[in-house]
């Protein structure tokens, strides 16, 4: 009976460290650990977690030099992450493209949301 139980917390165990999101991103093949970043653009950087974030990296930032500097600044794992699952080739250029179209179209939206409000005659 002993047993049982402790092989039923066990089992929790491992469900809940699979759900835990990955708190690494690939970047120019150097794996950095962002788990204490605040990413200054907002959550953009979840998209990225656990996989290659180079081409959205270099989307976004192009050669900006405070984002190379902040890129600099994060901690790089001395070994590679377990689990890293196999991304099809053209992965990173898709999720680049989703994650470019998201924040385009959302701060499209609001300046001219803002735009309207500004043009808008005051009552």
């Amino acid at each position: 009976m002993g047993f049982a139980g402790a092989d039923s917390k066990q089992g929790k165990a491992d469900a809940a460290a699979k759900k835990e999101k990955p708190t690494w991103t690939k970047i120019r093949g150097k794996y950095y650990d962002v788990r204490h970043f605040k990413h200054p653009g907002g959550n953009v950087i979840d998209l990225f977690l656990g996989m290659d974030g180079t081409s959205g990296f270099d989307s976004f930032h192009g050669h900006n030099k405070k984002a190379e500097t902040i890129l600099r600044a994060l901690p790089v794992m001395k070994t590679v992450p377990e689990n890293v699952p196999k991304q099809a080739e053209g992965h990173p250029e898709e999720v680049r493209f989703i994650a470019c179209f998201t924040w385009r179209t959302r701060h499209t939206w609001k300046a001219v949301r803002n735009r309207e409000r500004l043009q808008s005659p005051s009552s």
